[in-house]
């Protein structure tokens, strides 16, 4: 995928096939989709994030945790939804001074904390689209 010059589309599909389908290799090249660095391929970050749920390990949480700083609402969300499908819990990645005003409401929306009456935050079961 990285030394073929592929169309956009079959790129797009060969990321949602590795989160279907986990193969070990496939971890460096999503990681690298996910920071942007696979020279012109940004808009594949917004997939990777979403593959990313299907690699746990230290890299991945750590590159979702990165990816909630993105400027792009999508790899937001997706990196959310991943931590969460990883096992992230609130009280185990709350807000912290280096996170953001948008990753932490991010992060509260796709982990269902909702604000306690004391301001406090607790975690609540969120809704599942499916």
């Amino acid at each position: 995928m990285e030394t073929e010059e592929l169309p956009a589309e079959t790129q797009f599909a060969l990321v949602r096939y590795f989160r279907r389908h986990t193969i070990p290799y496939a971890q460096s090249t999503l990681l690298r989709l996910l920071e942007g660095k696979s020279g012109g391929k940004r808009e594949l970050a917004i997939a990777a994030a979403a593959s990313l749920a299907s690699y746990p390990g230290e890299k991945t949480q750590q590159a979702l945790e990165e990816a909630l700083h993105s400027p792009n609402w999508y790899v937001r969300q997706n990196a959310a939804r991943s931590l969460k499908t990883l096992g992230v819990t609130w009280t185990e990645r709350g807000p912290d001074a280096s996170m953001d005003r948008y990753a932490a409401e991010m992060l509260e929306y796709i982990l269902g904390v909702q604000p306690a009456a004391a301001g406090e935050k607790k975690e609540s079961e969120a809704l599942a689209a499916v």
